[in-house]
This record gives structure tokens, C-alpha cells and sequence, in this order.
């Protein structure tokens, strides 16, 4: 499954960035840059909402760590998938 990122500018000089699919560490890394990147270019603050995130791997897990050591990141939607993940668990 495909990664898709969508860039919302919000009011109040925010930015969201909505992740779905599979995230893989380039699709992070992409992540991050454009989180970097709208922050480099007046954004406030920076919403990561990965709640349709269906794949988390191991190597791209550290680099949303990472960013949300940012105050002006946060990431939401997190609790989501980690529910997602926990009934696919037990559904196998």
C-alpha cells in the first residue's frame, strides 16, 4: 500500500500534514522534511496526524520520536492506529 501525505494549511499559521498508508522510513523522512520545511517557511506549528497510518515500521518509528521533540510538532492520531494494531493482533 502507497503512502499518501496531504498538506493542509490551517488558520492561525498552522500546518497539517495528514499521513496515511504504509509508513516506511523515505515516507518519514519525507515527513519530516515537510514538517521542517513548513516551519522554515513561517508555519507556528506543524500537526503530524498519522491516524490513517496502516504500517509503522521499525525504522521510521524513531524519526516521528525525533520530531515531536519539536515543540511546534505534535503528533496525533497516534492512539488510533496503535488500537488499529492491537485488534489486528488479536484478529491472528
Amino acid at each position: 500500500m502507497a503512502t499518501n501525505i496531504t498538506k493542509k494549511e490551517l488558520e492561525n499559521g498552522r500546518v497539517e500534514l495528514l499521513v496515511g498508508g504504509e509508513l516506511l522510513d523515505a515516507d518519514a523522512r519525507l515527513v519530516a522534511k515537510l514538517a521542517s520545511e513548513a516551519i522554515d517557511n513561517g508555519a507556528l506549528s506543524v500537526i503530524i496526524d498519522v491516524a490513517d497510518v496502516d504500517l509503522l515500521d521499525s525504522d521510521s518509528a524513531p524519526i516521528l520520536r525525533d520530531l515531536e521533540r519539536d515543540p511546534r510538532i505534535s503528533l496525533r492520531g497516534i492512539e488510533i492506529f496503535l488500537q488499529y494494531a492491537v485488534s489486528e493482533a488479536e484478529r491472528h
